[in-house]
């Protein structure tokens, strides 16, 4: 569904850094994720309501940030590529 959306885009370079931002995403973000998921359930076994806590999605906001920092500068350079 995402692939169908971004191959919308017109603009060859402007899929090229969307794509580089996709691939950032399903690459980087979704394992950082998983893994701070994972990291607080073994600290806090058989407790769910850690994963409520705000540290917790303070983490994952600045794991998200920096990965879609380093997506979008990847995007920047295949751009600056392509032109």
């Amino acid at each position: 569904m995402i692939v169908a959306l971004l191959n919308r885009i017109k603009d060859e370079v402007w899929r090229a850094f969307a794509f580089r931002v996709y691939n950032t995403f399903k690459s980087v973000i979704l394992p950082l994720v998983l893994s701070l998921t994972l990291m607080e359930l073994e600290n806090n076994p058989g407790d769910l309501s850690c994963l409520l806590s705000g540290e917790f999605w303070s983490k994952i906001a600045y794991a998200v940030v920096v990965a879609v920092i380093g997506g979008a500068v990847a995007g920047l350079d295949k751009v600056q590529r392509m032109s």
